[in-house]
């Protein structure tokens, strides 16, 4: 005669399974995320070398209401963005490229998944988004440093499509320009920006905007935050006191400030070269880290099947003796005691949708059982 358990542990399985699924489902979402950015981290730095000729980009990045537009203003000596008092001001990218090099950044080999339009005034940076693609403002300038100058929405953005916007500016950069403020230097979604173009070779400025150059906080910032996210010890790092109307203010801040872009650009070639090197080296350690994350999960998912049929066989033995008819609620039993016996490696939320899967389990169980009642 069939023992009517081991169909239903037989027919269990499947759907232990499709737990995995769930699970596999819940962080392919994530590991989808980050291979497409280093894909495109690829397309945009290493793929076309001969991109390597242009202006150094140069993009301005900080959380938010740090004060990136106005410094962004103040290095370019000219509007580009439009400076806000409120959360989320910028919501597209300002670009001001010298006019001699402006073509090479209207090339759809740059950035080909934005919508480019030209430049007209600093407001519409700060409009809602008006279609799908991330929005590029390019203002063509005379005169000036050969570089590119980027202002970007905040990289610690609420707001999913802002944060992608500079992401993806970002991972163009050859040189970045690091706002910060007193409360915001040690802010983790920041912080991690400066780890990142550390291991990408990007060039650093550091403006310490609102705060003094004999604070505290910035000398935490110079002794121990920038060495731990990997970055040498003689970053330039400007402080820009608050006061009001600084956009006019005079202080030996604004010389230092003037001399930024100058000095990127008189080290331009070598800036863009470091980069695309350190862009190599940083995406062959991160695909190396996803693919080692990716094996352990591997590894994991396998040690967990493992254990599914342990246990279900288990359960199997413990009821193997029993003859039908079986109390209608023994199968469901030996099925919850076998799911709550497991663990799906790294994703918990996988258990709060048991509930749909624990009605066909408990059908199946039955099945089996009616089958030879």
């Amino acid at each position: 005669m069939p023992d009517p358990l081991r169909e239903a542990v037989e027919r269990l399985a499947p759907f232990l399974e499709q737990t995995l699924l769930l699970a596999a489902d819940a962080d392919a979402e994530r590991q989808t995320a980050r291979l497409e950015r280093l894909r495109k981290l690829f397309d945009s730095r290493l793929r076309h070398l001969d991109t390597l000729s242009r202006p150094p980009l140069v993009v301005v990045i900080g959380g938010t209401n740090v004060g990136k537009s106005t410094i962004a203003n103040l290095l370019l000596g000219r509007p580009l963005g439009l400076p806000c008092p409120t959360a989320v001001g910028t919501k597209a990218v300002g670009l001001a490229v010298p006019t001699a090099d402006a073509a090479a950044f209207r090339d759809a080999a740059f950035l080909p998944w934005f919508d480019k339009r030209a430049w007209t005034a600093p407001e519409p940076l700060n409009e809602p988004f008006d279609g799908d693609r991330p929005r590029l403002f390019l203002q063509a300038v005379d005169g000036g440093p050969r570089v590119a100058l980027a202002d970007t929405p905040d990289i610690d953005a609420t707001l999913e499509r802002n944060h992608r916007t500079t992401e993806d500016v970002f991972l163009l950069a050859d040189a970045v320009v690091y706002v910060t403020t007193p409360t915001k230097y040690a802010d983790e979604a920041c912080v991690e920006y400066l780890a990142r173009a550390a291991r990408y070779g990007k060039a650093v400025w550091v403006v310490f905007n609102r705060g003094e150059r004999d604070s505290a906080g910035l000398r935490d910032l110079v002794d121990n935050l920038l060495p731990a996210e990997g970055l040498p010890r003689d970053t330039p790092v400007l402080a820009v006191p608050f006061r009001p109307g600084i956009e006019t203010a005079d202080g030996p801040w604004r010389g230092e400030l003037a001399a930024v872009l100058p000095d990127l650009a008189a080290r331009g070639p070598a800036i863009v070269h470091r980069a695309a090197v350190g862009t190599a080296a940083g995406l062959a350690a991160e695909y190396g880290g996803l693919l080692d994350h990716l094996a352990g999960e591997a590894a994991a998912v396998e040690a967990w099947l493992h254990r599914a049929r342990q246990a279900a066989a288990r359960e199997g033995e413990r009821y193997a003796h029993r003859m039908p008819p079986l109390p209608r609620d023994v199968l469901d039993d030996a099925v919850l005691t076998v799911l709550k016996e497991l663990r799906v490696p790294v994703v918990d939320w996988v258990y709060e949708k048991l509930g749909a899967i624990l009605a066909p389990v408990r059908r199946a169980a039955r099945q089996a059982v009616a089958a030879v009642q």
